[in-house]
């Protein structure tokens, strides 16, 4: 009999989904036959009763369990489409604005170009200013020598005047 089921398997060919049922191929049909009979016994009326027993108790949470997740999903989904669309009407709000602003930059950064000059010159006069300041005190300075030296250049030709008036009154006499 094994030789003829040999035969047949040969003729027909193995079936790789039989296999992994069954097992190895090779195996005798004794060791099949009790694996499909472990195998039939789970399909048994009293298992499958208490299958589908708790099929039943199970049925009615995982129905609940989909529904929380589909109202959970749609209004998560509702919740982010309405802050999408505040954040659009926010956007389109402003894109209107937007060329005016661009204009206003533009203007500005002529003006900022304007302030920027104003600046480097108003920081080059007081540097120049600085300087002059620094030259009228050396000037001062040598005012005040000029002056000294004067005052006493006057009373030297003073001295020399007197002198010479005295001679010349001297030697009238």
């Amino acid at each position: 009999m094994e030789q003829r089921i040999r035969q047949l398997e040969q003729a027909f060919g193995t079936d790789k989904d039989f296999e992994i049922l069954v097992g190895d191929a090779s195996s005798n049909l004794m060791a099949t036959v009790t694996m499909l009979k472990n195998q039939m016994s789970l399909l048994d009326k009293d298992n499958l009763d208490h299958i589908e027993s708790r099929m039943q108790t199970f049925l009615p949470k995982l129905n609940q369990a989909l529904e929380k997740k589909a109202h959970s999903t749609d209004s998560e989904l509702d919740k982010k489409v309405t802050e999408a669309y505040a954040l659009l009407k926010r956007w389109e709000e402003t894109m209107n604005t937007l060329p005016a602003v661009v204009d206003r930059l533009v203007a500005l950064r002529a003006v900022h170009a304007q302030a920027s000059r104003f600046v480097q010159l108003q920081e080059e006069v007081e540097a120049l200013q600085q300087q002059l300041l620094a030259k009228v005190s050396i000037m001062e300075g040598n005012i005040k020598l000029s002056e000294e030296s004067f005052a006493q250049n006057m009373t030297v030709i003073k001295k020399s005047m007197d002198h010479l008036e005295s001679k010349l009154k001297g030697a009238k006499q």
